[in-house]
């Protein structure tokens, strides 16, 4: 089994506090080391000297070592912590945490080496003057003028959604800039951005020193958002960030997506597992969080053992229970218009035998939904819900 490290100022770390990454066939492929809280100051008492260390650095000079690192990466002839790494390993890891067919990510990997080696002209279409006066000198000219440019923070912590191998561009555009970033990857694919911050390694170790990649729990991240100038997250934390004045002024959300998992072979009793934890994760609200299985045989069944899963693990109540009645209500309006068509059928409902939506004396819930829609022409047919 893979074990996934911590990288920190290049050294491999692994934490006592360990994530297990399931593949699509709900085998455990590999174990994610988890930041630890209590090395969180250790991060804010780097970030000034990582900062002006990278302002240091000529922005020529980041992308030459990103044009070589692209080299690196698509031969993938790693060594992690004395555990060998192919191009073949790579493929078979994330292919099977992500549910990507092989010849796709195989095609990813290129296409991440081809981002790495265009990286100035990326980032060259988004300034305002010329690359080495905006980026190493910090200003541009515009009408015979004189403007500053100057990054708007010393560090900036990414929280990836996806399970997407070339999500990595949310993180590799502000490291060309000069931008040290502590990285926080989807678990569905920590591989590809542990994997791209070792090419980059090979080829400048000082370079890669200011990427930090530190998988975490929601805990953590919360205590890592305080200690950062700027956040960039998926929409699925809005809700924590727009309890913080704070936060609110600092973050930049990444939008949502959707996450659909197509069967084209009959589906197995062993996959149940797998989606329904898919379904739940986060309670559902990350775009990588699964909205619909699509199938063109068993769909009932299929419904009907998900539905059973969701009961048979009490994930009744959820987290939508935090809604509030009229807002509650108006979802559940929404599903039982296209139960009243005929479009769609609450499975769950059935097995339950509960209405829906409820309002008891500590508040409204409306339990977590397994529809089964027929006509795949239907408006409600694989929306994403609130």
């Amino acid at each position: 089994m893979f074990e996934v490290p911590l990288r920190i100022n290049n050294e491999f770390i692994y934490s006592l506090e360990r994530e297990k990454i399931h593949s699509v066939n709900d085998t455990v492929i590999a174990q994610l080391s988890l930041f630890p809280i209590i090395r969180t100051s250790e991060l804010k008492r780097t970030i000034d000297d990582k900062f002006y260390a990278m302002q240091k650095l000529s922005v020529r000079t980041i992308l030459n070592d990103l044009k070589q690192a692209a080299q690196v990466f698509r031969k993938m002839n790693f060594n992690i912590n004395g555990i060998p790494v192919s191009r073949q390993i790579y493929i078979d890891l994330v292919s099977e945490s992500t549910g990507l067919n092989k010849s796709i990510v195989s095609i990813e990997i290129e296409e991440i080496a081809c981002m790495l080696e265009n990286l100035g002209k990326i980032i060259a279409i988004q300034l305002p003057g010329n690359l080495e006066e905006c980026i190493d000198h910090h200003y541009y000219i515009k009408n015979g003028q004189r403007i500053g440019y100057y990054p708007t923070g010393k560090s900036l912590i990414i929280n990836l959604p996806g399970n997407i191998p070339t999500i990595c561009f949310y993180w590799l555009i502000p490291f060309a800039q000069k931008r040290p970033v502590f990285l926080i990857p989807a678990k569905e694919d920590p591989f590809t951005h542990l994997f791209i911050i070792e090419a980059i390694a090979k080829v400048n170790p000082l370079l890669a020193s200011f990427i930090s990649f530190i998988p975490c729990k929601e805990v953590v991240q919360k205590n890592i958002f305080n200690i950062c100038d700027q956040i960039l997250i998926s929409e699925s934390y809005k809700s924590i960030i727009n309890r913080s004045i704070d936060l609110i002024e600092k973050t930049f959300f990444i939008h949502y997506g959707r996450s659909k998992f197509l069967f084209t072979e009959q589906a197995k009793t062993e996959h149940i597992a797998m989606l329904y934890r898919r379904m739940i994760w986060n309670a559902g609200r990350t775009c990588t969080g699964l909205t619909s299985v699509v199938t063109t045989n068993n769909g009932e069944w299929l419904a009907r053992e998900i539905s059973s899963e969701l009961i048979k693990n009490h994930h009744d109540a959820g987290q939508l229970s935090k809604l509030s009645y009229s807002q509650a209500k108006r979802i559940n309006d929404y599903i039982e218009t296209y139960i009243e068509r005929g479009d769609a059928i609450d499975i769950t409902e059935q097995l339950r035998n509960t209405p829906r939506l409820l309002q008891t004396s500590t508040g409204t819930v409306l339990y977590p939904t397994v529809l089964f829609i027929k006509n795949k022409k239907s408006d409600i047919f694989g929306t994403e819900l609130f």
